[in-house]
């Protein structure tokens, strides 16, 4: 899970002692994050995503979290590597804690908030696996279902929502390579009534869908035989979103195996007059 925020001389410390002992799933934000000493100005108008999310990278602060601390280590020393370190920081932490943390020391405007590729859930085979009343074979280290274990909650999306409304702008990326878990992160988004779903200009389409299916990952290919609802129509984007600099590992690989990302941007509602 990574947050950025534009960046100007006033500036308020964003505390790195978090707790990283949370057993919570695997949070992972994008290549270039956010630094600590992260102050903003509120991000221009909303506009059609023709073009990057937001309109001056380079004047962004990024800070992400991840679990693993080996990641977290590489990852910050890319950072380095790339001179970026000064405005680009990751986190070992939990999802919930890191929120929480810069709900406690960060009280500025946030540009754009994003979930990317968050360990899946277990593949529900039925209505009943849904609702968490059953056992599923696979990878038992995975959540059992996108209700239980999951890292994005309603009150992880809140959180994120209520971070959002300090900006007039505030964006939130989901992006994932299962088609089923970017299901059901919009699902659990739009269910509280907080986010709404923003066009996109290149949208997927049906026709998009019309391809060898012995090209898809195995769990797409069976959750299409599951007969589950598919990352298609309305803000459901084709185009990359984010600048080639900004993407994660996991997504540079799916472009260069040619496995379909499927990914939607929604913004915070504003707060009731």
């Amino acid at each position: 899970l990574g947050l950025a925020s534009m960046s100007k001389p006033e500036s308020t410390n964003v505390q790195r002692t978090v707790d990283c002992t949370c057993p919570s799933s695997t949070v992972q934000g994008s290549i270039d994050k956010k630094k600590d000493s992260t102050t903003i100005q509120t991000p221009p108008k909303h506009r059609m995503f023709d073009e990057d999310i937001v309109d001056d990278w380079a004047e962004c602060n990024f800070v992400g979290c991840e679990l693993n601390p080996l990641f977290v280590g590489y990852a910050n020393g890319m950072a380095r590597r790339w001179g970026i370190n000064g405005k680009c920081q990751f986190l070992v932490s939990d999802a919930n804690e890191f929120i929480d943390m810069i709900h406690r020391t960060y009280k500025g405007p946030i540009s754009l908030v994003m979930i990317q590729f968050p360990t899946p859930f277990s593949l529900q085979k039925d209505e009943h696996d849904q609702r968490g009343n059953s056992h599923n074979s696979g990878n038992s280290q995975l959540p059992s279902n996108s209700l239980s274990g999951f890292m994005v909650t309603e009150a992880l999306l809140q959180s994120v929502q209520c971070l959002l409304q300090r900006s007039d702008n505030g964006l939130l990326l989901l992006q994932s390579n299962c088609e089923d878990v970017a299901v059901a992160m919009r699902d659990i988004a739009t269910r509280s009534g907080r986010l709404q779903i923003l066009d996109v200009i290149d949208t997927v389409t049906a026709d998009d869908t019309k391809v060898d299916i012995s090209n898809l990952p195995q769990r797409t290919r069976e959750w299409i035989d599951l007969g589950g609802d598919r990352a298609v129509g309305r803000g459901w984007s084709k185009k990359k979103l984010l600048p080639r600099r900004g993407r994660t590992e996991t997504e540079v690989a799916c472009i260069s195996k040619g496995t379909p990302i499927h990914r939607c941007i929604m913004q915070a509602r504003p707060p009731p007059s």
